[in-house]
């Protein structure tokens, strides 16, 4: 199955139309940097929810688009790995640099709500928006999304990044343009149910397990839409969401965690398993996890985050591409700071797919990996 070629045979001319409208959306928002009307700098404040790889990356190459915009001063380092990249300490790093003439990132509102707390950071972030120390608020996923759409309440602008389904979990109405003043929501949902397809089409597995703690953030009904397609039955098991507080409760969580795998595997008979967003928050328990559905010789493969496949998951399929989602994430950025409401601006954008695989895990397993998927895979790790 290639992933970035297309048979051309079967393409319309409403394909042709939708294609060149959305070109054409994209081109009517570039924006060169700007200051505030007084002539100060913007100030950016971040929300996240805790320590999570992906949104790291995700943030990681939004930074390096703005240096290259020239939003940021081109000479600034950015002395992180982007996939090692910890979202709050990239924030507290920007925050105490002089970035240039046009944006600044706050010390303050850089928050992650589930270790921070939710009460202190809404007195935080209620406190400078009051007295105008904070412009724009980047939240990275759905509950940081929930959290500053609710907290800043249409007082300044919020973009909610990496949010598996929006629309799902009620931040937004529509997935072409907001609909929610001063919220914008990056939408890319349809990369989900290729995802999904390519897995089928793979393994062609007849019941595949997923964990999940939230719907929307699993985008479970994308799922389950492509799963009822295809023919294929999806075996869901839901539990609450990791307590990154401690690490007490941290390896309680992941005890829990095993004994749903151990019944997904024994009581379910699933014969493949996705790992879902956020379920696994430490890589170094990825292989651990991993080697339980091995011993099965069931595949695991992973919706986001390919350092879960460097630690031992069989796959992803990239739906949400990091670097190649920033030019437009920043480009609509740039439109907001430039004075474009939030209504104005498209919301979808789906970056091309590709495999990431790991070796090793597939000799655990005996998959033979065909060769198209090492031809067209982004990353091979061993």
């Amino acid at each position: 199955m290639d992933l970035r070629g297309c048979n051309t045979n079967n393409i319309t001319d409403e394909d042709i139309k939708k294609a060149e409208e959305y070109i054409n959306a994209q081109n009517e928002f570039i924006y060169e940097p700007c200051k505030k009307e007084n002539g100060d700098k913007f100030t950016i404040g971040v929300v996240d929810i805790d320590p999570y790889y992906p949104s790291g990356e995700m943030l990681y190459w939004v930074v390096k688009e703005l240096i290259d915009k020239g939003w940021i001063k081109e000479d600034t380092p950015v002395p992180f790995d982007s996939m090692q990249t910890d979202v709050k300490e990239l924030v507290d790093y920007l925050a105490g640099r002089d970035l240039g003439e046009y944006i600044e990132f706050s010390k303050e509102a850089n928050y992650y709500v589930a270790v921070d707390g939710e009460e202190y950071c809404e007195e935080s972030l209620n406190r400078l928006i009051e007295n105008n120390e904070v412009d724009l608020i980047i939240a990275l996923g759905t509950i940081p999304g929930e959290f500053a759409e609710r907290v800043v309440n249409g007082r300044i602008p919020v973009m909610i990044y990496f949010s598996i389904d929006p629309a799902g979990a009620g931040l937004i109405n529509d997935d072409d343009y907001s609909d929610v003043e001063n919220v914008w929501a990056h939408i890319s949902l349809a990369g989900y149910e290729k995802q999904l397809k390519y897995y089928s089409n793979m393994f062609d597995f007849e019941n595949i397990g997923m964990i999940y703690y939230d719907e929307a953030v699993a985008a479970m009904n994308v799922y389950r839409k492509t799963a009822a397609e295809e023919g294929f039955k999806i075996s869901e098991k839901k539990i609450e969401r990791i307590d990154t507080s401690s690490q007490e409760k941290k390896d309680l969580y992941y005890a829990n965690l095993k004994n749903v795998i151990y019944e997904l595997i024994e009581k379910d008979n699933i014969d493949a398993f996705m790992l879902n967003t956020d379920i696994i928050v430490d890589k170094e328990i990825v292989n651990e996890i991993c080697n339980i559905f091995y011993d099965k010789k069931i595949p695991v493969f992973v919706q986001t985050g390919e350092e879960f496949v460097e630690n031992g998951a069989l796959m992803t399929v990239v739906t949400m591409d990091a670097r190649q989602q920033a030019p437009f994430f920043v480009n609509t950025l740039a439109a907001i700071l430039n004075g474009k409401g939030t209504d104005e601006l498209p919301q979808k954008y789906v970056s091309a797919a590709f495999p990431v695989i790991n070796i090793t895990a597939a000799e655990k397993i005996g998959y033979d990996i065909p060769g198209e998927i090492l031809e067209y895979a982004e990353k091979i790790y061993y």
